[in-house]
């Protein structure tokens, strides 16, 4: 119960940070928001759900396993397959950059 308790103060802690870094890098934030929708779009729904759970959210594997009735295993081979299409497709933008 104090695990969740210091996890949601530090949630909170960091969507207060956020907010208040927002009005000094809205353009930023704004191209990085955009950058993320791109990479994240062709990903399929669960692959998706689970990246953004785990890496923008924070949940652990355990949490997340338990919102979308997986495996923690299952969670982690999901999250490295839509991390792995990610970087592929981060490669392919600087090759198609270059």
């Amino acid at each position: 119960m104090l695990n969740h308790v210091k996890r949601e103060k530090v949630k909170q802690q960091h969507l207060e940070s956020l907010y208040w870094n927002q009005k000094s890098n809205c353009d930023t934030n704004f191209e990085n928001q955009q950058l993320v929708q791109l990479l994240v779009e062709g990903l399929p729904p669960l692959q998706k759900s689970i990246l953004l759970l785990r890496d923008l959210e924070g949940y652990t594997y355990q949490e997340i396993g338990t919102f979308l009735s997986l495996t923690e295993a299952q969670v982690k081979v999901y999250l490295f397959r839509a991390r792995l299409k990610v970087k592929k497709r981060i490669k392919g933008q600087f090759v198609l950059a270059s």
